[in-house]
């Protein structure tokens, strides 16, 4: 059997994306149209209607915005402070490599203000950043980045975040692995 892809005449066969850019129009289109599908034809991967009791992370990393004049950085927000109802957001699985060699940024108690106010990208290993911007380019406001969404010197609230963390996942509108 042949696979089909890019050139296949059918798109619902497509198996490759419609540009080697990889967030161009027709890319983002054709995940967005997957997430759609996803949703509508698998029953495991439809989440439970919006209300005001959707479960979500302590913490979300909100990704900002391309737009405007002043472009909005990202920061850390707790999630008890904006409106749950229809919230969506996006986890991160990812490899962090060496700690000892290059840690990924954390939040600490030490910087907790900080990365609540802002994160600068120079700041960010470069799968965050992707993180962020294929989030900024779905639409998804949020996503949880467990180095940044839980306080890694703080046991207590490392036991509490880390112990959510299949529900973390499964409450997440798109998993993206690193």
């Amino acid at each position: 059997m042949d696979i089909m892809d890019i050139d296949a005449n059918n798109p619902n066969l497509r198996r490759r994306l419609p540009s080697t850019e990889t967030l161009s129009k027709e890319n983002v289109q054709m995940i967005l149209e997957w997430i759609s599908k996803c949703k509508t034809h698998h029953l495991k991967c439809r989440l439970p209607p919006s209300s005001s009791q959707q479960w979500l992370p302590t913490r979300l990393l909100d990704v900002g915005s391309d737009n405007g004049p002043e472009p909005q950085l990202p920061r850390v927000v707790e999630t008890r402070g904006i409106p749950h109802a229809g919230l969506r957001y996006a986890a991160l699985s990812h490899m962090w490599g060496d700690v000892e060699v290059a840690p990924p940024l954390r939040t600490m108690q030490h910087n907790y203000h900080s990365v609540r106010e802002a994160i600068r990208f120079e700041r960010l290993p470069r799968n965050f950043i992707d993180a962020i911007h294929t989030c900024r380019s779905l639409g998804i406001q949020y996503i949880w980045i467990d180095s940044l969404c839980i306080i890694q010197d703080s046991m207590p609230d490392w036991e509490e975040e880390a112990g959510a963390m299949d529900r973390v996942y499964k409450n997440a509108e798109l998993m993206i692995t690193a």
